[in-house]
């Protein structure tokens, strides 16, 4: 009879998109990226603000690092698209309730401090939904269809969402395990993640001026490699990024310097193992001259001997030796 006056013992329940609305900003921003806003598209830049509703277009070979407003950083990997669809927040200082939808591509997450039960931040592919409370793991949605994640640190809940009415049970995984959904929402059993290769195995040094070149270990177990080179041995400042199935990593060339190589092997189910990681070299230039004179094989007569080799732009010297 009376709305407005509430009785001892009642539950007030509040919707959820009437709370306090939070914010996010890109943190790091590499390569032609778009956040497209209420039907207008801008180019992500760093220091730029998201709000809820926004949705982060990738091409390839661009990376963008988004930084939530707890501190929780979220890795755009390239070729992806992910839609901010919930920045809130409990009360003006509660907890953030955050919902990430991954519509392409993959996603790396990295949640600070101690986990925090009144937390919530979701990541939500087509066919499964992946709860967290304070941790380190990624979330991949193939071409195919089915979605795999994979934890680093702490633990996720994952419910595959075959029948959205009649939802199957979480799986809870754990450090160094992860888990596979196919296409059709069907999960698979929670497995170990494949060890991280070891360093000595992985390529220091590329002196290709065309391709960066990056040969990968020979292992049995693995069907394939998740490749990253980045600027800072965090892998924040990813450059570039791709998953191959042969022997070799191949990407476009970067300037001469000095990088790190992230590496993950790829099980049967498509999951990402546990990273290693590795300085890289990169000295290509100048890039060598070719041999004009003598020629291979060739015979001189003594006293004719004449050694040439092509032009490099740049150079103003070069060194010819004799063995």
């Amino acid at each position: 009879a009376s709305p407005y006056r509430l009785q001892p013992g009642s539950i007030l329940e509040i919707p959820r998109q009437l709370l306090r609305a939070a914010t996010a900003s890109v943190d790091y921003v590499h390569g032609d990226a778009h956040v497209q806003r209420s039907g207008a598209t801008a180019s992500a830049t760093r220091g730029m603000a998201l709000q809820e509703g926004d949705r982060l277009e990738l091409t390839p070979n661009a990376f963008v690092a988004v930084k939530l407003a707890d501190g929780s950083t979220v890795h755009v990997q390239s070729a992806s698209q992910v839609e901010l669809s919930q920045l809130r927040r409990r009360g003006r200082a509660g907890s953030l309730q955050s919902v990430l939808e991954v519509q392409s591509g993959g996603v790396e997450i990295q949640v600070p401090g101690k986990p925090d039960p009144q937390r919530q931040l979701e990541v939500i592919t087509p066919v499964a939904a992946t709860s967290v409370r304070g941790t380190v793991f990624d979330v991949q949605l193939a071409p195919e269809g089915h979605t795999t994640a994979a934890v680093l640190q702490g633990r996720v809940a994952v419910q595959a969402l075959a029948d959205v009415d009649q939802p199957t049970p979480s799986a809870l995984l754990r450090k160094h395990t992860g888990i596979a959904v196919s296409a059709q929402g069907q999960a698979g059993t929670v497995s170990p993640l494949l060890p991280a290769p070891t360093t000595q195995d992985l390529p220091a040094l590329n002196e290709d001026a065309q391709w960066l070149n990056l040969p990968m270990p020979a292992w049995e177990q693995a069907k394939g490699w998740r490749v990253r080179v980045s600027q800072d041995a965090q892998g924040h400042q990813v450059l570039r990024s791709g998953q191959f199935t042969g022997p070799l990593a191949r990407f476009a060339a970067v300037d001469d310097g000095n990088y790190f190589l992230h590496v993950r092997a790829i099980d049967a189910q498509g999951i990402s193992g546990i990273p290693a990681t590795a300085p890289l070299r990169v000295k290509a230039h100048p890039v060598p001259p070719l041999v004009q004179t003598p020629a291979p094989a060739g015979v001189l007569a003594q006293g004719e001997a004449q050694l040439q080799c092509t032009p490099v732009d740049g150079v103003v010297q070069y060194r010819h030796q004799v063995i």
